[in-house]
């Protein structure tokens, strides 16, 4: 996720996981740390 004209520390965290019997591949978490404290949860 682009936040404009904000630098934030970016952790992402990509791997494959299964929930609930469903797999998700490419699954990723980005955080972004910063004064709205971002968290952005996505899965391809």
């Amino acid at each position: 996720m682009f936040l404009n004209g904000i630098l934030a520390k970016k952790v992402k965290i990509s791997g494959d996981f299964s929930v609930y019997g469903i797999r998700l591949s490419f699954f990723s978490i980005h955080y972004l740390d910063n004064t709205t404290g971002v968290v952005c949860l996505s899965t391809t």
